[in-house]
């Protein structure tokens, strides 16, 4: 699929593996099975299947985000990935369980007893990822905001314009929205320019009348023109200048439009 990172599940590659061989290791030391080596390869392929299939589906949710609008039907068509993706866990361990005890004619598909157990754990799992992971953060960029205790603020943004790179004030920036690992800005008369820093770079950068009300979009609080009502958990911010699109908040950033408008 298109613009889809793997980078970010990448990194959480080597911790993946070394649950499945600690799984293995508990397997044995309790004497479900005589063969070491047999169960570690067991459980890592099956934690492999799992946990990696769960993050590059989590860490891309922005994805889903553009193309299912009702956050219900988003999370439905979620958890169906999770339920799937437990399920083929549990087809490759079975495979290779029959294949390294020479029954391998004895394979059936669909039959294993711990399919269950698999869904079970992908779906909670798969939920927690995602309610944990901000598609637009790599992991790198969370671990240096969490060990940075003092940030420097922004007065200037670099942006790509005219074939050359320009520093726009930020007090002239009205909104700012995320474009994969970049962002766009767009300037108090709604002109739109690119910019190389994300928006998790930016969020803790940017001064106090900044305000992120979704996961892809940071606003500038003297721009807006009016907010309106859309849902129980959703308003429509406009801004002053009719060139600048209409924003919708997200579910998570509702707290932060209320505090806004004070509700």
């Amino acid at each position: 699929m298109s613009n889809w990172k793997m980078q970010p599940s990448l990194y959480y590659l080597p911790a993946i593996l070394l649950v499945g061989i600690g799984l293995g290791i508990g397997t044995y030391s309790l004497g479900f099975d005589s063969n070491l080596w047999h169960l570690i390869l067991l459980h890592s392929l099956t934690s492999f299947f799992i946990g990696f299939p769960l993050l590059v589906v989590t860490t891309n949710q922005d994805w889903f985000n553009r193309r299912i609008a009702h956050p219900f039907y988003r999370i439905l068509t979620m958890v169906g990935l999770f339920i799937a993706i437990g399920l083929l866990a549990t087809e490759v361990e079975w495979f290779f369980r029959t294949l390294l005890k020479d029954h391998i004619a004895n394979y059936r598909p669909f039959v294993s007893r711990g399919g269950l157990f698999n869904v079970i754990i992908s779906t909670i799992l798969g939920v927690s990822y995602y309610y944990h992971f901000d598609p637009f953060k790599s992991p790198e960029e969370e671990m240096v905001a969490e060990a940075e205790e003092t940030i420097d603020l922004l007065e200037n943004i670099p942006i790509k314009k005219s074939g050359g790179i320009h520093l726009m004030a930020c007090q002239q920036i009205a909104l700012i929205e995320a474009y994969d690992k970049y962002a766009y800005v767009y300037d108090a008369e709604g002109s739109k320019s690119l910019c190389d820093y994300s928006l998790g770079f930016l969020e803790k950068r940017l001064p106090d009348n900044f305000l992120r009300v979704h996961r892809k979009y940071i606003l500038n609080k003297k721009y807006i023109k009016v907010i309106r009502p859309f849902d129980k958990n959703h308003y429509l911010i406009e801004f002053l200048a009719p060139d600048i699109p209409t924003i919708k908040n997200g579910q998570t950033y509702l707290g932060a439009v209320k505090s806004l408008i004070r509700l």
